[in-house]
């Protein structure tokens, strides 16, 4: 049973390799869409990632510790 339980964590975390090229193209996306300026889009799509980032480890860490005692 301990063996399913960590071949399901090492799937899960290969899958989170995914997260940061989405992250990226989706706040280069979303600025490119807004501003005009290549330095604007630039500044603001990595400030878009840190929150966006940020958010998904926050929900990650509620998500863990809510399901820690199961």
């Amino acid at each position: 049973m301990h063996y399913v339980l960590a071949a399901g964590g090492a799937a899960a975390l290969g899958r989170l390799w995914f997260l940061p090229p989405l992250i990226i193209i989706v706040s280069l996306v979303y600025s490119a869409s807004r501003y005009e300026s290549p330095g604007r889009i630039v500044r603001r799509a990595f400030r878009l990632c840190v929150q966006i980032a940020g958010f998904m480890a926050v929900v990650l860490g509620i998500l863990a510790w809510l399901s820690a005692g199961l």
